[in-house]
């Protein structure tokens, strides 16, 4: 009686690997002082007067909500985050990120912070960045560049007014 073997079974589900893991800010972060939070509601009760004699109401609600937000940003400092560069794609905030969202990549940076800037395929949301501050860039660069392409956009009209508003009008002196 001939003994039959099992060919060899290869595996159809490939496990993820991670290339390149850190701790880092979940996002770049200034300390503001006092006189711009100062600014920000002066400007925000004339604003908020002009839309209760207008009858805004949910005008009003939306910059409340706009407010809230910008102090969130502004005076809460962010907390730590594992991230991690895998051979399925980004891991951070406890969510994967597969490479199949993204189609390109760059170096940006925002506060003396260095950033890996994401472009997203789709969402809501069209960028993602990653704060990388005790990661060496040819470390990250060798990863990325195998799964995207490297290549910055031009800025957008929206990036170009925003520049120009922060510069023209700005919130707190530049000492």
């Amino acid at each position: 009686m001939a003994v039959k073997t099992q060919p060899e079974i290869t595996p159809r589900v490939e496990q993820e690997k991670p290339f390149l893991t850190w701790v880092a800010k979940s996002r770049p972060f200034k300390k503001k002082n006092p006189q711009t939070m100062q600014v920000v509601v002066v400007l925000g009760v004339l604003i908020a007067m002009v839309l209760v004699f207008a009858g805004e109401w949910m005008l009003l609600a939306v910059l409340v909500a706009l407010a809230f937000y910008y102090y969130v940003v502004s005076f809460i400092a962010p907390e730590d985050v594992e991230y991690q560069l895998t051979n399925f794609g980004v891991r951070a905030f406890g969510k994967l990120f597969v490479w199949g969202e993204f189609s390109r990549w760059w170096w940006s940076e925002k506060w003396g912070t260095k950033l890996i800037s994401l472009e997203l395929m789709t969402g809501v949301m069209g960028r993602m960045f990653i704060p990388v501050d005790k990661v060496k860039p040819g470390e990250v660069e060798q990863i990325m560049n195998k799964f995207l392409l490297f290549d910055e956009p031009k800025e957008t009209s929206m990036e170009k007014m925003s520049k120009w508003m922060v510069k023209k009008f700005p919130l707190e002196k530049n000492d």
